[in-house]
Order: structure tokens, then sequence, then C-alpha cells
């Protein structure tokens, strides 16, 4: 069962919804077939993982008792539950969107040729609401054009047809909307063009450009912080188009539908990220600005989930520009959220990285020592880290024999990571191994081995092999100066 698509549907749906979807196969609006019920009800249970998988046998005995199992018959019950389900996602859908429903019901009035006495005050009434809700998104200049469409088929109904009617306000909203969904789209290509090719003429984008650059529908902000996100593509005012986006974004934040939000502080971040990948190192504190947003306006949230890659990259930032104590404070307030199956490796290895940082070993080791780490990723960042805290606290012995266990782990494991990221590791693993050997006093092998880096510097944290290295050739000279 767990391979179909109904069954794959109930596993994805909460069981707020499902109770939801119950209540409407119940209220008399779909077929009400006691046996389609009982499926539900057998079957949701086992998709959110609650009780045990049934076979279709099972499921047949408990709801047809001892009559001889039908394959078709039971195929044919599982269609009819797939088909209430589609029905009834639709109906709880459109009865929460409550825009939808208004104009709805202002087509079907004008539909029935209602007398204006009904339909001009329901138009009135559905503006007022429309224009009093607290968040816009580019659907709102949507709704708002369905609705003038409706007004002026009324008006030309009961007007003359030379009246100018409202066909200005239609034509604003339909640009709008027009406007806003055409740098969307723009926005998505350009977006990706870093990572696939993508070859699309986008019509009329040149045209937007131009008149919002005539300093036309910039007093719309979704329009203005749209037009900004693209623009950050273009390489020759990018970084001015970044930082218009960031300040209009942040004062309008609070007006934007989440989902609005989320695209455009996605885009800032990502412009953030791209910046740290060219070295422009103050970026690092605009990403964690970003992420502080996102994280305040629930933004990196699915479902109530928050994913463990981004929960890590949220904790590296933090810990680049030292913000130590925030990350600690992070680490323990939202660990909570991420995938069950991830909560503990992804907590521990977090705390083990950030203790390493603050220069409490002891702490690094109690983290990172007793949690089993099933992602290779999470299980090559905490032997980096444990390998760089044996070296740190000088233990040469403990060092010696971690090493081979370590490119053990990393050949074993090697089917199963790219070229480049073995070879990283691989090196990173032959030069500590070397350093632990040379003594402090060898001044040469260190200069040796700081050359051998800067020649292919493609090692992972390279940074921190560089800094070591670097403080003992200090040392030496210190050491060298005073014995004169």
């Amino acid at each position: 069962m767990e391979k179909t698509k109904l069954y794959q549907l109930l596993n994805q749906i909460s069981d707020r919804e499902i109770k939801r979807i119950k209540s409407f196969l119940q209220s008399g609006l779909s077929s009400d077939s006691p046996k389609v019920i009982k499926l539900l009800d057998l079957l949701a249970p086992s998709a959110a993982g609650t009780s045990a998988i049934l076979d279709k046998e099972k499921l047949w005995r408990k709801i047809f008792g001892k009559e001889a199992f039908n394959d078709g018959r039971f195929r044919k019950l599982c269609t009819d539950l797939f088909s209430e389900l589609e029905s009834a996602i639709a109906h709880i859908q459109f009865h929460d969107n409550q825009k939808s429903k208004s104009v709805h019901y202002l087509h079907y009035l004008r539909q029935q040729e209602i007398d204006d006495n009904v339909m001009k005050p329901a138009i009135s009434k559905t503006k007022k609401q429309l224009l009093n809700r607290k968040k816009i998104s580019g659907s709102t200049y949507y709704y708002q054009y369905r609705i003038e469409e409706i007004e002026y088929e009324t008006l030309q109904h009961s007007s003359s047809a030379w009246s100018p009617a409202n066909i200005e306000a239609l034509d604003q909203n339909l640009n709008q909307f027009f406007i806003i969904e055409k740098l969307r789209v723009a926005l998505s290509i350009f977006s990706r063009q870093k990572y696939i090719q993508i070859e699309k003429e986008l019509p009329f984008l040149n045209t937007i450009f131009q008149l919002i650059e005539e300093q036309q529908f910039l007093d719309n902000p979704i329009i203005k912080l749209y037009y900004y996100a693209v623009k950050t593509y273009q390489s020759e005012i990018a970084d001015e188009m970044y930082y218009a986006l960031k300040d209009t974004l942040l004062d309008c934040i609070d007006i934007l539908e989440p989902s609005n939000s989320r695209e455009l502080s996605t885009i800032a971040l990502s412009y953030c990220i791209g910046k740290i990948n060219q070295n422009q190192t103050q970026f690092y504190r605009e990403s964690f600005e970003w992420y502080e947003t996102m994280l305040a306006n629930r933004l990196l949230m699915t479902k109530e989930v928050l994913p463990s890659t981004t929960f890590r990259n949220i904790v590296l930032i933090a810990i680049r520009i030292e913000e130590f104590e925030w990350a600690q404070n992070f680490i323990e307030e939202n660990h909570g959220y991420l995938e069950a199956d991830k909560q503990l490796a992804t907590k521990m290895l977090s705390l083990g990285q950030l203790y390493f940082n603050m220069k409490e070993y002891d702490k690094v080791m109690e983290s990172l020592m007793n949690v089993e780490y099933l992602d290779v990723s999470f299980n090559l960042q905490s032997k980096l880290t444990l390998a760089a805290t044996y070296y740190e606290l000088n233990e040469k012995i403990l060092l010696t024999n971690f090493l081979p266990t370590f490119n053990t782990y990393l050949r074993r494991k090697k089917p199963s990571m790219s070229a480049d990221k073995f070879h990283r590791h691989l090196r990173f693993i032959s030069i500590l191994g070397q350093m632990i050997k040379i003594e402090d006093h060898e001044i040469h092998k260190w200069e040796a081995l700081q050359a051998k880096i800067a020649s292919d510097s493609k090692i992972v944290s390279v940074t921190w092999l560089n800094q070591k290295i670097a403080e003992k050739l200090k040392h030496q000279v210190i050491n060298s100066s005073d014995s004169k």
C-alpha cells in the first residue's frame, strides 16, 4: 500500500487536515460512503507512522468482514477515496481563500443578473474587504482586477455605453498584476541560470524596466521589490540594487504575504552567499542579518520543520562572525524544529564546532565523541573537528591513531562523494599527519609545508592549517630573536 498514490498523499497530510477532510466527507457534500471513510480511518494513522502498515487483505477484512477478498473492488474503493480526497482538498482550499470566495460570489450574482440593489453593495463590500487586508501579494491585484471586471460588466449592463465606467481601475490592476508576475518569472529564470543553462526570451521585460525607470509603478512596493531583485543579476549595478532591495524589503516585510517575503529574502540571502564565495567577507554579517530576519518572520520552516542544512548554515555563519552566544542560544532554542531523525546529530555537531571556535576543547569532545552520524557529510565534519581538536590539545598519540581511522572511513565512503570532496579531505589528513611529525624548531620543514599548501590550496579547512603553520613559524622567529 505504501507505494500507491493514495498512501503517499495521505503520508504528507497533517492530522489536523485529515480531520477537516473527514468532516467534509461526512458533511453530505460528498458521496458519504461509510466504506470510503472507514478506509481513510485505517490508512491515515498508518501513513502518519502512528500505526503499522496494513496490507490490502487485512484492510479488506476490517472493512468488509468475512466477505471474500476481491482485488478489483478494493482497487475501486481506493480510487473512490482518492477522488474524494481531491474534492475535499479543493473544497478546503477554496474555503480558506476568502478572496477567491468573494470573487466567485460576485461572478455568480453577475451570471444570474441579480438586480443592482444587491449587486452594487456586494461589489463595494468586497472591494473594501480586499483593501483592508493586512497582507498583499501579486494575487491581490489579480483579484482586484477580477472585481473591477465584474463591476465593469455590471456598469455596462445598467449604464450608458458612453460612460468611462471603471476602465482606469481595471487597467491599473491588470497592469500591476502582469508586471509583478512577469518580474517573478524573470527572477526565477535569472536565479537558475547560475546552475543550469536556460535560454528563454522574455517579451515585454525591457518595456517593464523602462516604465519603472521612468518612475511609473514605483508607488507599488511589490513591483519595486521584484524590480530590485531582478536587477541584482545585472552586475554593473548589482550592489546598488541589493541594498535597495534590502532597505525596501525590511520596510515592507510586515505587509507582504509570507510566500513573497520568503522568495525575496531568499534572493537577498543568495546574493550575500555569492559575495562570500567571492571572498567579500563583509557579506558574512549581511547573511547573518538575513537569517535573523527570516527566523523572526518564520520564513525558513516548511511544515514547522527547519531543514538541517539551513540550521547548519546559520550556525556556521554565526561562528564566522564570532556571534558565539547567539549561536549557542539558537542551537538550544531551535534544534527541536529539526527533522526528528537528525535532531541529536545536528545539535551535537553544531555545538562541537561552536565550542571548537570558542577554544573550549573539552566540550568539543563531549559533544562529538558519543554521537553516531548517519549522514556522510556530518561524519566528515565531526572527524575534521575532532582531528583539529586533538592537534590543539597537543594530543599527538591520539591524533596519530585517529588519522588512519579517518582515512579508512574516507576511502570507504568515496563512492558517495565527489572526487573533489574526497581529495580535499584526503589532503587534509596528509598535511595534518605531516604537521605532527615536524619538530617545532624545524623551520625549513614548516616553510616547505606552507609552500606546498600554497601551491595547491584545494584542501578542506585550509585556513586553519595555514594558521597553525604560521603560528609555528612566528614562534620560532620570536625564539630566534630572543636568543640573539
